[in-house]
Order: C-alpha cells, then sequence, then structure tokens
C-alpha cells in the first residue's frame, strides 16, 4: 500500500467522521431543546462541532497535501 492511498483512506475516513459529528451536533441540540440528550457524557453540541471542524481541516490539509504532490509529478 502506498502513501497517497493511505493518505487517500486517512482523507475520506476523516471527511466522514467530521459529517457524522456534525450530524450529531445537531442532533444534540435539537435533543437538548426538546430536555433530552443523546450522548452518555456531557457533550455541549458546540463541542460536537468544534471536533467536527477539527476533523475537516485536518482532512483538507491532507487532500492539499496530495494535490501538491500531483503538481509536482
Amino acid at each position: 500500500m502506498s502513501i497517497d492511498r493511505v493518505a487517500e483512506f486517512l482523507t475520506r475516513l476523516f471527511l466522514l467522521g467530521a459529517f457524522l459529528l456534525l450530524a450529531l451536533a445537531v442532533a444534540e441540540k435539537i435533543a437538548n431543546l426538546l430536555g433530552q440528550t443523546i450522548t452518555a457524557v456531557t457533550n455541549r453540541p458546540s463541542d460536537l462541532a468544534m471536533y467536527a471542524t477539527m476533523l475537516a481541516v485536518f482532512a483538507i490539509a491532507l487532500l492539499l497535501v496530495g494535490i501538491k504532490n500531483e503538481l509536482r509529478k
């Protein structure tokens, strides 16, 4: 397995994780407005959105490194 394939896999995995965390943040916010909670621990929806943003930024950085490497070839 080459490093490019690993980077592509990690990028897709991180983007999927970011979207799932963002969806969980929205669902948690709706549940909190109704007086309920989804997560067992006390995560605020803004914290979940922050984690999703961090994953997305890291995935974008991996994409940019891949683009740079392709342009050098």
